[in-house]
């Protein structure tokens, strides 16, 4: 098996995205308009003639060693290949990662096996997804009861989809409204959530959905992205006046309705958040794993830095110093 390593540069777009088209476990995250928008530096490994890919995207934020790491906006990496995607094959793929990567920090696909190679740790997660091959109304029975209700609540509401959102007004929401429970969403990372969302409208990737209330105010929105017989609900914000009304509930059970009775999956995108993965197992959807692995070359003491002791150490301190109000 011949695998080589290749920058940006050296690339052939045309075959890399071929391949990411015609791979078996495809999705978007591998196409390299994606990686150009969502990554800093990119390139990859490539199995002879482009038959199988992985990017590998990297930055030097780690005392100035280059470190392999997962995007924001981009669940899962890995291995594409247009044949079965072995345990002999992604093995394969990590032996030939460069050595000036020092630590790999990366998240395989869901048709992934996890490799048993040493000195590579894993830790197994869960994307939920939704097949929408039934009837609505078929899909609709295995809603939560309590996904119903809030349905049944919603409607009252007098809720008005629309497709009028520019991606700029979508960020600004998602920012307002969901950058404080993930952390903060600086201007460089909304900018580069921006121009994911136009360049996948313009190829047709995507679309941009919004909720507004009896008044005519946008009371949710998301962003929809589309490829490999998926949709994926990648982009989501809601006011606090829409979470109020059950607003995702509807805007979700609205895609749902849509697509029902087709060969599409809807994709939740997640989460490792206990409460919005009960959330998104309301609707009936499906937990599909995939693996986070680790590989590291890093030397003693940067080593010790990146420890889990350390890490939960220095969370401990942030809590004392910053305490979450009661």
């Amino acid at each position: 098996m011949e695998i080589q390593f290749l920058e940006r540069s050296q690339i052939d777009i045309s075959r890399w995205d071929r391949c990411i088209d015609d791979s078996v476990n495809g999705n978007p995250y591998g196409f390299s308009w994606y990686l150009d928008h969502s990554s800093g530096s990119w390139g990859g490994l490539v199995e002879g003639d482009y038959v199988s890919v992985m990017p590998l995207v990297w930055n030097t934020r780690l005392f100035g060693v280059q470190q392999l790491y997962q995007p924001f906006f981009c669940q899962q990496l890995g291995v594409y290949s247009e044949f079965p995607v072995t345990e002999e094959r992604i093995k394969a793929f990590l032996g030939s990662i460069p050595r000036r990567f020092r630590f790999v920090e990366v998240q395989l696909n869901e048709r992934t096996p996890f490799p048993s190679l040493k000195g590579v740790a894993g830790k197994e997660q869960f994307n939920c997804v939704l097949p929408l091959e039934k009837s609505y109304e078929s899909l609709r029975r295995n809603y939560s009861e309590s996904l119903r209700r809030s349905l049944k609540k919603a409607a009252k509401h007098g809720f008005t989809l629309t497709r009028s959102i520019s991606p700029q007004v979508l960020l600004e929401q998602y920012r307002t409204y969901q950058g404080p429970k993930i952390g903060s969403l600086d201007n460089q990372l909304v900018e580069m959530a921006i121009s994911i969302v136009e360049e996948a409208l313009k190829r047709n990737r995507g679309f941009v959905l919004g909720l507004n209330d009896s008044e005519g105010k946008l009371v949710a929105s998301a962003f929809f992205l589309e490829s490999h017989g998926r949709i994926i609900s990648l982009i989501p914000a809601v006011t606090a006046e829409g979470r109020r009304l059950n607003a995702m509930h509807h805007l979700l059970d609205s895609v749902i309705r849509e697509n029902a009775g087709t060969d599409k999956v809807l994709d939740f995108d997640g989460s490792t958040i206990p409460s919005i993965a009960r959330f998104f197992k309301s609707f009936g959807s499906q937990e599909m794993p995939f693996y986070r692995i680790q590989l590291n070359r890093l030397p003693f003491w940067i080593r010790w830095y990146k420890s889990d002791f350390v890490i939960a150490c220095k969370e401990r301190y942030a809590r004392r110093a910053n305490p979450l109000p009661s």
